[in-house]
């Protein structure tokens, strides 16, 4: 049996697409201990956090368990002169406004860290990274979109799955990754411990 150690209704929505039986636990991995990674390596960064929430759950499954544990760790961030910025759950309008605004006309990252793991075995955590150029849009059209879909619960303020996607110029990579959740990537990891045919 697979697990996904997220309680994201967004990771739910996606992994269902797979077309495998998987249930929902919850991590209890507090992701702030690894915020002094960030500003090293957002890839570091993600594959630690991931790592961590994998584990957390595992740890709560019996010792002759043969579930899989599925995380994943989404960090949004951009570079600048003085090193890369993250960007957090919003939690308030005014502060998604002030994030579009800070990222409009420039390039920011999706980095992704992804585990798979169970008491048997540890399949070695793998990161991807989605570039995305995000227009030079308006004040005016930034506060209308967290107005209406206030996207606050969104590391980066916005989200794939509703208008927000108008805010960007291009994507490059996965684009199910900048939803927190490649499913490409997924899939591989899948793969290679069976819960997949090859």
């Amino acid at each position: 049996m697979l697990i996904l150690a997220s309680t994201s209704r967004y990771r739910h929505a996606l992994l269902t697409r797979v077309g495998i039986p998987f249930t929902v636990a919850s991590s209890n991995y507090d992701e702030r201990q690894h915020d002094h990674l960030f500003s090293g390596s957002p890839t570091k960064c993600a594959r630690e956090i991931a790592g961590g929430k994998a584990t957390s759950v595992l740890q709560g499954l019996a010792p002759d368990s043969e579930d899989w544990v599925l995380s994943a760790d989404q960090i949004v961030w951009m570079q600048t002169p003085s090193g890369p910025v993250q960007f957090h759950k919003a939690g308030t309008g005014p502060e998604a406004l002030r994030q579009l605004m800070q990222m409009r006309g420039q390039t920011i990252y999706s980095t992704t860290g992804l585990a798979l793991l169970s008491k048997r075995e540890y399949v070695d955590c793998i990161t991807t990274t989605e570039e995305l150029d995000v227009r030079t849009f308006s004040e005016t059209e930034a506060r209308a979109y967290v107005e209406k879909y206030t996207p606050i619960d969104c590391a980066g303020s916005f989200r794939m799955e509703d208008p927000g996607i108008t805010l960007f110029s291009e994507i490059r990579g996965d684009w199910t990754g900048c939803q927190g959740f490649p499913l490409i990537t997924v899939t591989k990891l899948l793969r290679l411990v069976g819960l997949l045919p090859t």
